[in-house]
This record gives structure tokens, C-alpha cells and sequence, in this order.
């Protein structure tokens, strides 16, 4: 008795039942009863179903609606529609005037008989006349259809899976949900928890028309109910109802949330594969935003490490280059110490040469600056220096013991020493410590000054 009734209901639900149908990112109804008795009826009962009376404004849209009306055979045989008459032009409801290329106007339509024909339907209310648009009293009975955007359904979020409750289109099988669910890269959902099925039920909204009920993953194979991942159901987990699964007339192999025939609650029922019913999709969480950031997260790592890499590389070829420099300019001071030039003048040799003239001359070598100090004087023996130190010392008393050779010999060195002219250098990169020291080759009459260069 059971399959009788269910088969007798969905029949009369079928008769009855007036879907949605999708047409260029809007949806449509056509609303054959309870038909109404105006055109503000038609725009209430539209405002009912978030929804506005049907704004047609291209052939194709006029010939997908033709196309999806049943065959009428009673009265009224006409739909109102958007168009309206305001300040004496026709415009829909959105404002737009009426595209005279795209209407779809009956035999000498428009007429304004009786001039108050201010509204427009598909169709004569009196009679079967085709679907061509008349304009008519705004106060005669007529049938109507109502134009929506196709309402987003959000995906909601649950322990790492997403979830799609699909209100609309309906479809008339598990196969055509199991589409649905294909199509947007899921799968029928396997609602394997009571915390699961709880928060799924909390996001259904209201439903006020038929089917009431929702496809989910469950499907018999080989006598036995198994999801879509080929996983058992778990009886302790189950949301059966009451005496449910029963496989009333041998063949009821899908589970849906509800009775699609009346509002009867989400529990369970085994149902024949073949009847209408919404459906629920389930997929891996997806969220954009967070791929978005792990896509930038993942991009500013790489930068930051291709940074990271460059900065080491300078580095590396800055102390390399360091340390060559280093090496080279230790090998120049090297060099420099182990070449301490020594400076020398044959003091008296060129007597063109003035006694007290210097000539300082600078020379860049290695970085350093080494002053050449050419210094010529009258040479005297050393027999000359003690008599004259004996001539000296009868004038001023002084003792003869002062004058030996050996002491007039450091005392003409002091004096040469006192005759050494040094360029003060006043660049700082430059004012290397240059220190001069004097020397004599006994009664050689000979003199030469040692330059010690001094790093600083």
C-alpha cells in the first residue's frame, strides 16, 4: 500500500509541481494556479518567491518560456509579464522601455481598446491563441510568470569538507544529483556523523514547495547500503526513520534527508532512485583566499631567499676581494720593509750642488709616500776637524780632550743631521712618519742619509 500511495502522491505532486527553469544567469516560474485575478496579484505573488514578474526582452528568452509551458486546456489561457504601460510607453520592470526589434506583439498589438489597456501578457485569457503578447485590462484574470536571479548557493564548511545544499533545479534522480555534484568537481554527500547531519540540517533553509526532501550519498550495493567512498554505514551513527529502511516494493536502493512528497523532517528514508528530489554535494575545503595566500606566502619565500642567496654572494666576494687586498697590500709591506731604501748623496762630489739645498721629491709607490732627501755638505777631514777644535778651544778654554776625532766626527754628524730638510706633507693619506739618520764613513769625507719609512 505503501509504494501505491507514494506512486499516487508523486504523480499528483508532478501534475502540480511548477520548477524553476534556468535561462542566461536568471531562473523562471510559471505559475499556473492558483491563477490571479490581476496584475498586482501577479507582481504579489512573484514578491512571495523574491522574484519580479518575467522581464522578456530577447526572442530566445520568449521562445525558452513558450517552449517550457505545458498544454492548457481550461481557463485563463494567458501569463502576465513585466511589461507595463507608465506615462503612456511601455517599460519593463527593471525601467527599460520596451525593445520594438525584440517584441513580440500579436496581430495590430498594441491596441489600447477601451484605453485602458495598460498591462501585457503572453497570450489571450479568453482563449487558446498562441503566446504572442497583447496588451490588456490590468484587472483581468490571467495565470503569470516570475524572473529571478538564480540565488547563490554557498558552500558551508564543516571539518575539512564543504558542503552545497542544492535547492534548485530539483532533479528527477540520484543519477541527474550525482551529476550536479560531478559538475561542480564533488560528490553526493556521506554524512557519516549525527554532528554532521545536525549542522547540515541547520543550514537548510524553509522549503515551501515540492520536493522536500534531499539526495544524499547512500546507495544500496549487493543488498547493502554503502557512501560513495565504498565505506559501510554505521548503524550507531545512522539518522534513520521511523521503521526506515524498509525497501518498500523491492527496488528503494538511494537514502534522501526527508520525504520529498511533504515537510516531514530530515531523517532518513530508502527511496526508489527515480524520484524528484533536491540534493546535498560534499567536496574538500576550498578556500580561495587561503590559496591565495599560500600562493603569495610561498612567492615571498622564494623571494626571500633568492635575497638571501644574493646577499650571501656579495658577501663572500666582498671579504674574498678583502682578503686579497689584504694579501696584496701585507706582500707590498713587505716589500717595503725588506727594501728599506737607503738614500745616498756624495757629500762634496758635485760641488755644484748647494750645501743646504734639499730636494724633496714624492714618490707614490705601494700606496706610501718615500721622501728623498739629497743632502750635501763641505766635507773636512778628520785631522782638519781636530785642529780646528784645538784653534776653537784655545779661545774659549775648552779642554783639548773634546777634540779627538771620534767626537768631531758625531758632532759634524749632528750638523749634517741639522742640515736635512723634510717636506711636512699635509695630507693625511700621505703623512707617512719618515724618520732620517745620519751616517759617515770615517775620513771618507763621504755622508749619506737612511730614510726609514714607517707604515702607519
Amino acid at each position: 500500500m505503501k509504494v501505491v500511495g507514494l506512486i499516487i502522491v508523486s504523480i499528483v505532486q508532478l501534475i502540480a509541481a511548477q520548477p524553476w527553469h534556468s535561462f542566461g544567469g536568471n531562473e523562471y516560474l510559471i505559475v499556473y494556479s492558483p491563477y490571479v485575478n490581476s496584475s498586482d496579484d501577479a507582481k504579489a505573488g512573484c514578491d512571495r518567491k523574491g522574484a519580479t514578474l518575467a522581464n522578456i526582452k530577447t526572442t530566445d528568452l520568449h521562445n525558452f518560456l513558450v517552449s517550457n509551458i505545458r498544454n492548457l486546456t481550461d481557463y485563463p489561457y494567458s501569463f502576465y509579464i513585466g511589461a507595463q504601460k507608465i506615462q503612456g510607453q511601455f517599460k519593463w520592470t527593471d525601467g527599460a522601455k520596451l525593445n520594438d526589434t525584440n517584441t513580440q506583439w500579436g496581430n495590430k498589438e498594441p491596441n489600447n481598446d477601451g484605453g485602458n489597456e495598460n498591462c501585457v501578457t503572453m497570450g489571450w485569457h479568453r482563449k487558446p491563441a498562441g503566446y504572442k503578447w497583447l496588451d490588456i485590462n490590468c484587472s483581468l484574470p490571467s495565470r503569470y510568470i516570475c524572473e529571478r536571479k538564480i540565488p547563490a548557493q554557498p558552500w558551508h564548511s564543516f571539518r575539512g569538507n564543504e558542503y552545497l545544499i542544492v535547492y534548485s533545479p530539483y532533479v528527477n534522480s540520484s543519477d541527474e544529483a550525482k551529476d550536479g555534484c560531478d559538475r561542480r568537481g564533488a560528490k553526493l554527500a556521506n554524512v557519516k556523523t549525527t554532528d554532521l547531519q545536525n549542522f547540515l540540517v541547520s543550514n537548510i533553509r524553509n522549503l515551501t514547495d515540492y520536493p522536500y526532501s534531499f539526495y544524499i550519498g547512500a546507495q544500496k550495493i549487493q543488498g547493502q547500503f554503502k557512501w560513495t567512498d565504498g565505506a559501510k554505514l554505521n548503524d550507531t551513527n545512522t539518522q534513520w526513520g521511523n521503521k526506515e529502511p524498509n525497501n518498500d516494493g523491492g527496488n528503494e536502493n538511494c537514502v534522501t534527508m526527508g520525504w520529498h512528497s511533504k515537510p516531514a523532517g530530515y531523517k532518513w528514508l530508502d527511496i526508489n532512485c527515480s524520484l524528484p528530489s533536491r540534493y546535498i554535494c560534499q567536496r574538500k575545503f576550498r578556500d580561495s583566499n587561503l590559496l591565495l595566500i599560500i600562493v603569495l606566502s610561498s612567492l615571498i619565500g622564494c623571494l626571500l631567499i633568492a635575497a638571501t642567496v644574493a646577499v650571501i654572494i656579495l658577501i663572500h666576494r666582498k671579504c674574498t676581494r678583502s682578503s686579497s687586498m689584504r694579501k696584496d697590500r701585507e706582500d707590498e709591506y713587505a716589500e717595503i720593509d725588506e727594501n728599506r731604501t737607503t738614500h745616498r748623496t756624495d757629500a762634496g762630489r758635485n760641488p755644484e750642488i748647494d750645501p743646504k739645498k734639499v730636494d724633496n721629491q714624492k714618490e707614490h709607490e705601494y700606496g706610501l709616500v718615500v721622501n728623498k732627501a739629497y743632502v750635501s755638505h763641505n766635507p773636512i777631514t778628520d785631522n782638519e776637524a781636530v785642529d780646528s777644535c784645538k784653534e776653537n778651544a784655545e779661545n774659549v778654554k775648552v779642554e783639548e780632550k773634546t777634540c779627538d776625532a771620534e767626537t768631531q766626527r758625531e758632532k759634524r754628524d749632528e750638523g749634517l743631521y741639522s742640515e736635512v730638510a723634510r717636506e711636512e706633507i699635509g695630507s693625511q693619506q700621505q703623512a707617512n712618519t719618515v724618520h732620517f739618520t745620519v751616517n759617515s764613513d770615517s775620513g771618507s769625507g763621504d755622508a749619506y742619509a737612511v730614510v726609514d719609512i714607517q707604515k702607519k
